[in-house]
């Protein structure tokens, strides 16, 4: 082909007006194409980096058009496209050209002016290309180059817009999902609560009806059975509904002053008897220096130790499971405390105790089966202790034993002073590996028996101070010493010294602190309630019938109504010492049946308890702004009607 041939024009002109060898160097890449599709002309660098290029080949054998999309090389749509830019690959290679297509209508070809397409120059070593093959272009190029990188970045920037927009509304739509799924599962759980406790309450009220009755000692060992299970199925029911609203953020902790005291020392006595039947030690011991009266939750705080007391008692074969509060650091106007559930169990694998705090968690299958449980009640705990503001943590020690330990600041009761500092303990030189064990129980070791202590642990009673009570560390057993006799109290205590052995003496020599506590005093309650008149408004049949027995068990002449319009009328018809009025009731429940009567001149005074299914905070105001006087959660038992009833009426003499 002649160099006119190869420019594109006969007269060795261009259309642009260059002679060709100009042309061949202002654009080394570029390329003509016939109207047919063949390659007429291939500029001299691009032939030198793609050797397989030759004048006759079929361009679309060659080249592919990457932009515009499904460009057609045909001459009406490349003179009338508006978009000039055009994107080429080279097949053989994967080179990308880009550049301009324009048609020279005379010739009835078309002219590429282009060049190399690089995501990085490193690409240049590759096909050997160099800085110096490129051609300066014109400035009107270099504008529609930069008008078109202007284009495409625009077009990116707007379809990134689109895409977050997207993810926005999609975002919004999950978030507004799980609310709903959230609100959903609470309105079902509280439905199931209730429908789970009204049968339940039918079971517990009839066991406790023929648990009163003559029975005989097999009769009796089937009903406690089924009484226990009823409880255990109670208490995993309680579990799942706290886990589901503290995980939905719909548990709200009460702030109430309360006796921390009492609350131990309560709280070990439901364990009492368990632990009496599998031969263990259970102690609990308050660091002395602590407040009588805090404010905070009692409801649960006696719910994580209880979990945590029953957790390890379930998990300890011998020995003792230790209960032990303690003052933590100090900080100004609030108590600062730490429990500690100490056990000599089966104790934890190490591998275990990440997971320990998850729902439905168990460490291990074979645990589950030996000891039962969900794993759920540890969850709890931790959510529960995280609400209140501390924290929990674990140390076991497979074989040997765990110690669960949470803390939590607590406001202190109006016209309480401030914790006392800790209380001092003599230990004897000899004695010094019992400082942490001591110290663990909230006491101050000192070196100098002539300092002021609480007690004094030692080993030879010789160097006591003088009135101090003693905890003489012996190897074995003895008989007091004649002459030992003493008004200060002294104990023994055998090695090797465990925290429970310690914890038994100190209350031998200093008196049990989780005692001392002085509930509030309850009124006398005598079973027989002399033909007291109460309504009981309760729409489930069997839930009525269980009620009325255990009404007349007590003495109390009951009165039913199936619903809300029911009590109504007869309460119109005759006068009530007392209405048991459950909550939920089909077609006037029972807030608003109270609301009603509470407008009538008898129904102002008449005390109105509520039977329930549920009593949490909100169920509680909820209760009180419809003028009811208390709560009996469902399952209702025989002492708890018979604690209302001395409570609101008062027990009746035989003469009535």
């Amino acid at each position: 082909m002649s160099e006119d041939s190869e420019s594109g024009t006969a007269s060795g002109q261009t259309s642009y007006g260059l002679p060709p060898a100009q042309f061949r160097s202002a654009f080394p890449f570029h390329m003509v194409i016939g109207r047919d599709g063949t390659l007429l002309a291939v500029g001299d660098v691009l032939q030198r980096i793609c050797p397989f290029l030759s004048v006759g080949d079929r361009f679309d054998a060659r080249m592919r058009v990457l932009r515009p999309m499904r460009a057609a090389l045909d001459w009406h749509e490349i003179e009338h496209r508006e978009e000039s830019v055009f994107r080429l690959i080279v097949i053989e290679n994967d080179l990308q050209l880009r550049g301009q297509m324009m048609p020279v209508p005379d010739e009835g070809h078309v002219v590429f002016l282009g060049t190399p397409w690089f995501d990085d120059t490193t690409q240049l070593e590759k096909i050997g290309v160099t800085l110096r093959d490129f051609a300066v272009h014109d400035s009107v190029a270099d504008y529609v180059v930069l008008l078109q990188s202007t284009t495409r970045a625009l077009e990116n920037s707007r379809d990134l817009a689109r895409q977050l927009e997207r993810s926005r509304l999609e975002m919004v739509e999950a978030k507004q999902a799980a609310e709903e799924a959230s609100r959903a599962k609470s309105a079902f759980l509280a439905v199931m609560s209730h429908e789970i406790r009204t049968p339940m309450n039918g079971v517990h009220g009839v066991i406790d009806l023929l648990l009163e009755t003559e029975t005989s000692e097999y009769q009796r060992e089937c009903l406690e059975v089924i009484q226990k299970s009823g409880r255990n199925l109670l208490t995993l029911l309680n579990d799942m509904l706290d886990f589901s609203k503290i995980e939905a953020g719909k548990l709200t902790l009460e702030q109430a002053e309360f006796s921390l005291h009492e609350v131990v020392r309560t709280t070990g006595k439901l364990f009492t008897e368990v632990a009496t039947q599998k031969s263990i030690g259970l102690q609990a011991w308050i660091d002395p220096s602590l407040p009588e009266r805090i404010v905070g939750d009692p409801v649960r705080l006696r719910q994580v130790l209880s979990n945590l007391i029953g957790n390890a008692i379930k998990f300890t074969v011998r020995g003792d499971v230790c209960l032990i509060v303690s003052a933590r650091e100090h900080v100004p106007g609030k108590a600062s405390i730490e429990f500690a559930i100490n056990d000599t169990g089966i104790g934890i694998a190490a591998e275990a105790i990440g997971n320990l705090f998850q729902p439905f968690v168990q460490e291990d299958a074979s645990t589950t089966r030996r000891f039962g449980g969900t794993g759920l009640g540890l969850s709890i705990c931790r959510l529960l202790v995280q609400l209140m503001g501390g924290e929990i943590r674990v140390d076991s020690v497979q074989g040997v034993g765990s110690s669960f330990r949470f803390h939590v600041d607590f406001e202190l009761a109006e016209g309480t002073a401030e914790p006392r500092p800790a209380p001092t303990v003599y230990l004897s030189r000899a004695l010094h590996k019992l400082t942490a064990l001591v110290a663990e129980c909230g006491f101050r070791v000192v070196d100098d028996p002539a300092q002021t202590v609480e007690v004094a642990l030692v080993e030879d009673t010789g160097d006591v101070p003088s009135g101090v009570p003693v905890i003489e560390v012996v190897e074995a057993p003895r008989a007091p010493l004649p002459g030992e006799a003493s008004e200060v109290p002294r104990t023994t205590l055998c090695e090797p010294v465990s925290q429970g052995g310690l914890v038994r003496a100190l209350i031998r020599v200093m008196g049990d602190p989780a005692a001392s506590g002085s509930p509030r005093p309850r009124r006398e309650v005598i079973g027989d309630f002399g033909g007291a008149r109460v309504l009981v408004a309760e729409d489930n049949p069997v839930n009525r019938l269980v009620a009325k027995r255990l009404l007349e068990k007590l003495g109390a002449d009951p009165v039913l109504a199936s619903n809300g319009g029911k009590a109504i009328a007869a309460f119109e018809k005759e006068d009530f010492e007392l209405i048991l009025m459950d909550v939920q009731m089909p077609d006037l429940d029972g807030l608003e049946t109270t609301r009603i009567l509470r407008t009538t001149a008898r129904g102002r005074d008449v005390p109105i308890i509520a039977l329930t299914a549920t009593a949490a905070a909100e169920d509680r105001r909820r209760a009180a702004e419809a003028g009811m006087n208390g709560f009996v959660t469902k399952p209702v038992s025989l002492r708890d009607l018979e604690q209302v009833l001395a409570t609101w009426i008062g027990p009746r003499t035989a003469a009535g």
